[in-house]
């Protein structure tokens, strides 16, 4: 872990099986201070987080089979501190987002599909997402957005499975 105040590294020790094993993703949440990743283990795709004195990471859900079809994923915290999840291949993509209440608690609220390719992380404000995708005739990117109402899709098969001892992560 990197220290801003003091500018230098300093090892933390996890525990062997709390230690983080592909990790896909990862974002750092100011408003509890924890880090939050999306890791693959072996067939599994979870959703972890960590805060300093934990002694590894936490699986808080994980995601399920159609999760692991996508060739990159990012993980952004939003303005207002809601974590959105953005997954894509070559010509489809899902957006997802969890809210954090005010205890810590995490809730899925919901994703969308698109039928593109996202090219970059996206920026999350307090009321949607902007994304990148190809513009047509590969002349470049646009930018999209995509409100946070218009992500409430909760499909079959696509939905997290929540670990319930840990959604409570404080």
């Amino acid at each position: 872990m990197y220290s801003l105040i003091s500018g230098s590294w300093k090892q933390v020790p996890l525990s062997e099986g709390a230690r983080p094993v592909e990790v896909l993703a990862s974002t750092y949440r100011l408003d509890d201070g924890r880090v939050y990743e999306i890791d693959r283990d072996g067939i599994w795709i979870r959703f972890r987080s960590w805060a300093p004195g934990d002694t590894g990471f936490r699986t808080l859900a994980s995601l399920p089979a159609p999760w692991q079809a996508f060739d990159r994923t990012w993980l952004v915290t939003s303005t207002n501190g809601d974590l959105i999840v953005a997954s894509t291949g070559r010509h489809s993509s899902v957006l997802a987002r969890w809210t954090v209440s005010l205890e810590g608690s995490l809730k899925f609220a919901g994703l969308r599909f698109l039928s593109e390719e996202i090219l970059a992380a996206p920026g999350a404000r307090n009321l949607g997402i902007t994304y990148s995708v190809p513009e047509e005739g590969d002349k470049g990117a646009i930018a999209r957005f995509l409100a946070f109402e218009d992500m409430k899709l909760r499909p079959r098969g696509w939905e997290p499975e929540s670990e319930p001892e840990h959604l409570g992560i404080h």
